[in-house]
């Protein structure tokens, strides 16, 4: 309801239903169940459009490569994440459904995609890259994780966020998106999603 209220301005329109580890749990939920239950929510009468989405990481070949620098480059920027992180990893919000539209994130080049159940005719997954990663993961370049190809298509807008539950202890309300990629991620890779439908 927070989300909606502050984020997206639509009371009344969405519902929320947040499935996610909590610190409290020994093991990642079972990402079969995730997506059954998104599954579940697109079955449901009267449920038009569903929105997910999970602040997580992606794995980027490129970004273990110590020719390309980008640990040096995330240092540059201020980054706080542990150089181990930084030598394989960029933080990331993994779309899904409609989260795009809820979000309602806008760029300051590219575009945002219409929605995150389709990939491109190129199958080639959108990337969009947060303002302060732009020098990184400007438009146009190709990444490569797991046998996928991603590309960024769009960068944020400096100072975008989004509101975040505070499930981890780590997060306090909002998520600051200027050192964060945004790209599509089908749930069978979530082990937990904040939804909105």
């Amino acid at each position: 309801t927070e989300y909606q209220t502050i984020q997206n301005g639509e009371t009344g329109e969405w519902n929320y239903l947040e499935y996610t580890r909590f610190p409290s749990q020994e093991t990642e939920l079972d990402n079969k169940k995730t997506a059954g239950m998104l599954d579940q929510l697109w079955a449901l009468d009267g449920v038009k459009k569903l929105a997910a989405y999970q602040y997580n990481a992606v794995e980027f070949d490129e970004l273990s490569d110590p020719a390309l620098g980008y640990q040096e480059f995330a240092k540059s920027i201020g980054s706080t994440e542990s150089e181990a992180f930084l030598s394989r990893a960029v933080r990331a919000v993994w779309m899904y459904g409609d989260a795009w539209e809820f979000c309602r994130l806008d760029t300051s080049e590219g575009e945002i995609p219409k929605n995150s159940q389709e990939l491109p005719e190129d199958h080639v997954i959108p990337i969009i890259a947060g303002a302060r990663l732009k020098d990184f993961f400007y438009l146009g370049r190709e990444f490569h994780a797991a046998g996928q190809r991603y590309r960024v298509v769009g960068i944020l807008k400096k100072g975008s966020r989004f509101l975040a539950n505070d499930a981890y202890g780590e997060i306090r309300g909002y998520v600051d998106l200027d050192q964060v990629i945004l790209t599509n991620a089908q749930p069978e890779y979530y082990s937990g999603a904040y939804v909105n439908f």
